[in-house]
């Protein structure tokens, strides 16, 4: 019973916007015998772009409502045009194309004039402000400007819907200087959209509110209203509407940074597997941070196998997002070649984005450090002074990367943005490490920037704390944060963390305290694994394993692809490659000394 209504709630929309394009195909047969035929071409037509919206298909929906401007610009209809050009606007902006956006609201805005007072001239007005807050260094005056005109006409003609629309934007307009305030107008404006029946600026409503508990830190607050929005989504039939969509991923994401990693996952399981490409592409990618943060085998799959995220029609959002994490995947794995290419991608579709996106470009910038901070370990044991050079100047390019963006953020008003903030205090301590010099007040500086809940970014962080510690010497307080780490690691799942943890632990001597497995080896490996990695990392084949160890040719086979599996890769150059990057190579060193 579950699945089928599962089904039916992802087929109604498609089968609703089949519908009306067959619709509009037979429409295309009949001579055109007036200028009314074409004002219901255009409606239909705008009908059938909000159907595609509400399936997740946004070029169908953009495509949809240019078609209907275009019409109803034709007919000389100036009312119907404007209607068009507003909702262009709406799917232009969210599928990432803001000066499109722009565009096609001021056009609307000049096909509507101010007098007298109209509810259309309300609804123009309103996107209009909309627009102007969304695009890069949005003109926030002249977004006050339009709301106020927006507030003025829609009391004039009983809008409430468009005055709540306003209120969202004008509320926007003073997040980051009062947020109490701000919270009383997205109160106001949801209430308003729902005595309206306007679901889509009730979510609107509702979404910038979790934006902002989200960037002020208050994750349970911004928890209840992605939960709110989601809620209202798949109860109003919008589910897979570019909104549904995105609620339900942010309902993941913030469970992701709470550390309730079993419900996010939950939630993932629960997508239908009729969702359309761009659910499956959003919610596995905010699913994805779970994975890999637990290091499942799932993951390469994700990444790079034949229904990988990517090739799912996915946003630049949710490309930039896969590519991040397959960048934390590739450092775990001891791949720092493939991180870093990973780290290019993401960089460069930022870069080609309409909108500058401050949390993704620090967030990239910093999981570039580390991977070039890991470089320099390996290339300084090595003696490389070439490579470790090249190192430090591309890492030295990445912190000033951030430290760009830091400064740009604080001149729209987002300073307070904590993740933010978060991910700037990392990449400043992976700065030090890359230097050679871990600083522990850095580290230290960036567990406090996380301290807001991001639970796992805390531990991860506590880690390397740890490690400076230990390498300046402060034994007792490199244990109480390895310690700290390790308890979270475990609460999580995290089992890439809590494993280089514990060989943190074995090296310098920690007492991680209770919690600890016993029987855990390195890396879970059992003492016959340990001798055949060894082996296997000085490049013997299976044959000259087992005349090594005295065991069967076939013994030894069994021995190589279990120690594959539990270090996950797929090769034995790979294996070697982890150990050495967890530093199994060096246990295994003192083992036989």
């Amino acid at each position: 019973m579950r699945a089928a209504e599962e089904a039916a709630a992802v087929l109604a929309p498609a089968e609703t916007l089949r519908h009306l394009t067959t619709a509009l195909k037979l429409w295309e047969r009949v001579p055109d015998p007036a200028d009314v035929t074409g004002t219901h071409r255009a409606e239909l037509m705008l009908q059938a772009a909000a159907a595609a919206h509400a399936t997740g298909n946004l070029p169908r929906a953009v495509g949809l409502a240019e078609d209907a401007a275009a019409v109803a610009e034709h007919r000389a209809n100036p009312a119907w045009a404007a209607r068009a050009y507003e909702r262009l606007g709406m799917y232009l902006q969210y599928a990432g194309r803001v000066e499109d956006a722009l565009r096609a609201r001021a056009r609307a805005v000049e096909l509507v004039p101010a007098a007298p007072p109209s509810r259309l001239r309300a609804r123009v007005t309103a996107a209009m402000a909309q627009a102007l807050i969304n695009i890069n260094d949005a003109r926030e005056d002249e977004a006050r400007h339009w709301c106020e005109e927006t507030v003025a006409v829609a009391r004039a003609v009983d809008s409430a819907e468009d005055e709540a629309d306003a209120l969202i934007t004008l509320g926007i307009t003073e997040a980051q200087e009062d947020p109490a305030s701000t919270r009383r107008l997205y109160a106001a404006a949801r209430a308003r959209a729902a005595d309206a029946g306007n679901h889509e600026i009730e979510a609107r409503a509702l979404w910038d509110l979790a934006i902002l508990e989200l960037g002020l830190g208050n994750l349970s607050a911004a928890r209840a209203a992605f939960d709110e929005g989601a809620e209202l989504a798949d109860r109003t039939g919008f589910g897979w509407s570019w909104w549904g969509i995105a609620m339900c991923s942010m309902q993941l994401s913030v469970r992701y940074e709470a550390g309730e990693w079993d419900d996010c996952e939950r939630l993932a399981a629960a997508v239908p597997y009729l969702a359309p490409p761009l659910a499956i592409a959003s919610l596995g990618a905010a699913a994805l941070w779970v994975e890999v943060g637990r290091g499942r085998t799932t993951v390469p799959k994700r990444l790079r196998g034949p229904t990988a995220l990517t090739a799912l029609n996915a946003t630049t959002d949710v490309e930039v997002e896969v590519a991040g994490l397959e960048a934390d995947h590739a450092i775990w794995q001891g791949d720092l070649d493939r991180a870093m290419s990973a780290v290019r991608h993401a960089l460069a579709t930022i870069d080609a984005r309409e909108t500058r996106a401050f949390h993704d470009d620090v967030w990239i910038s910093a999981v570039g450090l580390a991977v070039q901070a890991e470089r320099a370990e390996r290339v300084r044991a090595a003696g490389d002074a070439a490579a470790l050079n090249d190192a430090k100047a591309v890492g030295q390019g990445l912190l000033e990367r951030v430290r760009e963006a830091i400064e740009q953020a604080q001149r729209v008003g987002l300073a307070h943005e904590v993740r933010l903030r978060g991910f700037h205090a990392k990449a400043e301590a992976e700065w030090t490490r890359l230097q050679g010099n871990s600083n522990p007040e850095v580290w230290q500086a960036a567990v406090e920037a996380f301290s807001w809940g991001h639970v796992y970014e805390v531990a991860r962080c506590r880690w390397r704390l740890a490690e400076a510690l230990l390498g300046a010497g402060d034994r007792e307080q490199a244990t109480v944060a390895a310690q700290a780490a390790h308890q979270t690691a475990i609460r999580l799942g995290a089992e890439p963390l809590q494993a280089a943890l514990e060989l943190l632990a074995r090296r310098g001597r920690l007492d991680l305290g209770a919690g600890v497995p016993a029987e855990r080896g390195l890396a879970g490996l059992t003492p016959r694994e340990l001798e055949v990695l060894r082996l296997l990392v000085e490049g013997r084949s299976n044959r000259q394993i087992a005349e090594q160890l005295f065991i069967s040719g076939k013994t030894a086979s069994v021995h190589v692809t279990r120690i594959l599996a539990k270090l996950d890769v797929h090769s034995r150059r790979d294996a070697a490659a982890r150990a050495r990057q967890l530093g199994l190579d060096q246990e295994l060193d003192h083992g036989q000394s």
